[in-house]
């Protein structure tokens, strides 16, 4: 579950010890765990807006619940309930219309049949997993990351957040030094900062004539004289010096 402070009470440590549960944490906007959560949402929205009284959702609930639980997966060939429970739900058309051409059951050649097809069960897949993971490899030396955003976010609103500090890192999350607090995020999130301490930081919005003149512009050959001059270092190209100069 996240780590939000709901989460941390001691209202809620008691409910969790009251059924029995365990309370295991984990880093905010997981990617892998929020995609399987907003699968199955889609799944679920889907079916209860198909209703002929949407509003009241809460009356269908169970019953679209229970439709979502005892329907095949296609990737799996079985249901949800069958991974859980070992056995299919017994759904009203099983009471309402009866098998009556089945035929008289044979004790010992059932219990032959269950014992050998339950030696042949193993655990499936619900998913065909990826192998191939890309994590950045200057991520495990880096003392500074970007993390991405993955709230919704305004429109042209940048993907990343501003450099962070790394602290005690970890094999699946780093804790970093996030707006005066250390919080935990997923390395799936994270992306290596690489800090130029070559050129330093330059901030200039406007330069006048006296600032540069044509004589300086001749004396430094790396720079063509125009009426707009790009002074670009040939390693760091994110770091472009623009300078209005007269002609």
């Amino acid at each position: 579950m996240y780590t939000g402070a709901q989460f941390k009470s001691e209202l809620f440590n008691n409910l969790a010890k009251l059924l029995g549960s365990s309370r295991i944490r984990c880093t905010a906007y997981h990617p892998q765990a929020n995609g399987m959560v907003e699968r199955f949402h889609r799944q679920l929205k889907t079916a209860l807006i198909s209703h002929s009284s949407p509003n009241q959702w809460t009356e269908f609930l169970p019953l679209v619940m229970l439709g979502i639980q005892t329907s095949v997966k296609t990737d799996a060939q079985c249901s949800s309930e069958e991974l859980v429970f070992g056995t299919t739900l017994k759904l009203l058309g099983g009471f309402i219309n009866p098998n009556t051409n089945s035929q008289k059951l044979n004790l010992e050649n059932y219990v032959d049949q269950l014992q050998d097809r339950m030696s042949k069960l193993k655990p499936l897949n619900t998913r065909e997993k990826s192998s191939t993971i890309y994590v950045p490899k200057d991520l495990s030396n880096c003392t500074q990351v970007w993390i991405r955003c993955d709230k919704v976010k305004a429109p042209l609103s940048p993907p990343f957040e501003c450099p962070f500090k790394v602290v005690p890192r970890k094999s699946k999350y780093f804790m970093i030094e996030k707006y005066g607090n250390t919080d935990s995020v997923s390395i799936d999130r994270l992306k290596p900062t690489y800090l130029d301490h070559e050129l330093p930081y330059v901030w200039l919005d406007r330069l006048t004539d006296e600032t540069i003149t044509e004589s300086t512009c001749k004396n430094n050959k790396s720079l063509q004289v125009t009426k707009t001059v790009r002074w670009a270092h040939p390693i760091s190209q994110s770091r472009i010096l623009t300078v209005l100069a007269a002609e």
